[in-house]
């Protein structure tokens, strides 16, 4: 679209919000049904959460990815109503192809998972809904498991644990080297190298440890533990700084256990107010602060309303299974804010589902 706006990030931004803003409104479509007498709650929790509104104001993925979410959800529920036409077929083959291309492992599980929900819910015929829907989702994982050893030679949890260390490694910054052979990254410390007298360019120390790339196959990233080379010349490709709110990967790294409950912790409950670093996190707190209210309505309203538990259980499952992924695989908190904000919408959704009408009704008169 950047011709379109003629090179100009405020329409594109615009864009941005426009998009999100038809994916928030086909998700409302999609799942109204579901909450008689609180739609208005529904479409404001959708339309008003903070880190929504605050990520997909610019340039990011997340505007993007809600239109392709909603919209998705809403053809897939046509799908199973019956009511589909040829070219919303077309249109649904789109999004999934818009869904590999721009975040899969979020857009396609929550494919599945919702597409498997009105799968079943709309099928008369079918009891023990919850469990069939989680034995499936169960199944879905251990097929996509065994792909990725046969593809990647990679059980899943091994794939997490690698990009957990390459966003640990760009999220500690440092100094970019480049030659003909390699690109090197170093510790963000300008006395690890020597600078050439009036020229861009640098040698590495002697003993200095680093991390490289040969140009020959970028993918695979090499280490040395210590420099022997002290006269091949270097441009510096670039600087980056260490990121403010990086999360100490030691947590997840102490017993499978401890990955499971930190890449939770990390993900829905850090930082709350007692361990902030700056106003940003202090803001932050305030976000996890409602997800926490949201657990307590949740609790209460499984073991003393009697509501389906079919649309909720999808909805958590849906939203703790990516908060998990994305806990571990990305330590630091400030891009979990902005990765989890598609997926933890439905945690309040699931809440709105077990308050009563009559909260609202109440408030209503009230005021």
């Amino acid at each position: 679209m950047h011709f379109i706006a003629f090179g100009s990030y405020t329409v594109l931004a615009l864009v941005s919000c426009f998009l999100s803003y038809i994916g928030l409104f086909y998700l409302y479509r999609a799942f109204k049904t579901f909450f008689a007498g609180k739609e208005l709650y529904l479409f404001s929790i959708l339309c008003f959460f903070p880190a929504l509104w605050f990520y997909t104001g610019g340039l990011l993925k997340e505007g993007l990815v809600l239109f392709v979410m909603g919209c998705t959800a809403f053809q897939l529920k046509k799908v199973f109503l019956k009511n589909q036409t040829l070219v919303g077929l077309l249109w649904l083959c789109f999004l999934f192809y818009l869904s590999i291309l721009v975040k899969p492992y979020l857009l396609c599980f929550s494919g599945l998972c919702f597409g498997l929900f009105f799968l079943i819910y709309y099928a008369s015929k079918v009891r023990l809904k919850s469990v069939l829907f989680l034995v499936s989702m169960l199944l879905a994982i251990f097929i996509v498991n065994l792909i990725s050893e046969f593809t990647t030679h990679q059980n899943l949890k091994e794939l997490a644990i690698g990009q957990q260390q390459i966003f640990s490694n760009a999220s500690k910054g440092g100094l970019f080297l480049r030659d003909a052979n390699k690109l090197v990254r170093l510790n963000n410390d300008t006395n690890l190298v020597v600078k050439k007298p009036g020229e861009s360019f640098y040698t590495i120390k002697k003993n200095v440890p680093f991390m490289y790339w040969e140009h020959t196959h970028q993918h695979d990233t090499l280490y040395c533990s210590a420099n022997k080379d002290t006269l091949s010349i270097f441009g510096l490709e670039y600087r980056a700084a260490e990121g403010r709110s990086n999360i100490d990967v030691n947590v997840y790294n102490k017993s499978n256990l401890s990955r499971f409950f930190a890449g939770f912790y990390y993900s829905l409950f850090y930082p709350l107010f007692y361990n902030c670093k700056n106003f940003l996190q202090l803001v932050a707190s305030s976000e996890n602060l409602g997800i926490v209210f949201a657990f307590l309505i949740i609790l209460f309203g499984v073991f003393r309303n009697k509501q389906k538990i079919f649309l909720p259980l999808v909805f958590m499952f849906f939203a703790l299974s990516f908060c998990l992924l994305v806990g571990v695989t990305t330590p630091n908190s400030g891009a979990i804010f902005r990765y989890r904000s598609p997926a933890i919408i439905f945690i309040l959704l699931t809440a709105l589902y077990y308050l009563k009408p009559g909260v609202f009704i109440a408030s209503k008169r009230a005021n």
